[in-house]
């Protein structure tokens, strides 16, 4: 929230109710605070007119990259901005202006959610041994589990790199180059959305997270073991 009396205002009443915050003024201030500790933060208060970054960019970067749970505040809520807040990842829209008990309420309940689903995660993590598997020849991925994700060229090209990285972070110039022989600005969009596709696959046939993480204008990275057979 660049607002700052607004954003002290829901801070302190937060606070004063036993929550832990970390406030920002800006999108680059966010994706710093998530550099620091992006596992700790249960729920993210995005607001949609910051000075720097579009909201709806955080939020599907906040969804992309963690479990947190996103309310969206802003004092437009006309419908379609609603909507393309909710298809970034939102999982609640709130209007200016907004009650600070309203706030909290959902900020509590949106964090008990949060804990039990973590909870959960983990026996299952406890559960799941096998690594991610990569065929390159039939272009499969193959998750812990034994489902089948079915590759385009493109999407298998990029698993092998991950493969070959570990979990290290795979550079958007060495994607660029490996897919398209070019980087510029449609190829870089064409990127994305084909990472996006690639991530709505995985998450069709695996309940979990996907494995693919953003990081922040450097690439991609896959975050679990992926081994080639």
């Amino acid at each position: 929230e660049d607002d700052a009396d607004l954003c002290d205002a829901f801070a302190e009443y937060l606070e004063l109710n036993g929550c832990v915050v970390t406030t920002v003024s800006s999108g680059m201030g966010f994706y710093q605070a998530l550099a620091k500790d992006i596992t700790g933060f249960h729920v993210a208060i995005i607001d949609l007119g910051l000075p720097d970054q579009r909201g709806n960019v955080l939020i599907d970067y906040a969804r992309q990259n963690s479990h947190m749970s996103i309310i969206t505040i802003t004092a437009n809520d006309g419908v379609d901005t609603r909507i393309e807040a909710y298809q970034s990842g939102s999982d609640l829209f709130l209007s200016k202006p907004i009650d600070s008990r309203e706030l909290l309420a959902a900020v509590v309940a949106m964090s008990n959610r949060f804990m039990e689903r973590q909870s959960a995660a983990s026996v299952e993590n406890e559960a799941i041994t096998k690594p991610w598997y990569l065929d390159a020849g039939r272009r499969q991925l193959c998750t812990p589990t034994g489902e089948i994700v079915q590759l385009n060229p493109q999407e298998a090209m990029v698993c092998n790199l991950f493969c070959e990285a570990g979990t290290n972070t795979v550079e958007r110039k060495q994607l660029l180059e490996l897919i398209y022989h070019r980087d510029d600005e449609s190829s870089q969009r064409a990127l994305d959305n084909m990472v996006r596709r690639l991530r709505i696959k995985i998450t069709e046939v695996s309940p979990s997270l996907s494995p693919i993480l953003t990081a922040y204008s450097l690439g991609y990275s896959f975050s679990e073991p992926l081994k080639a057979v």
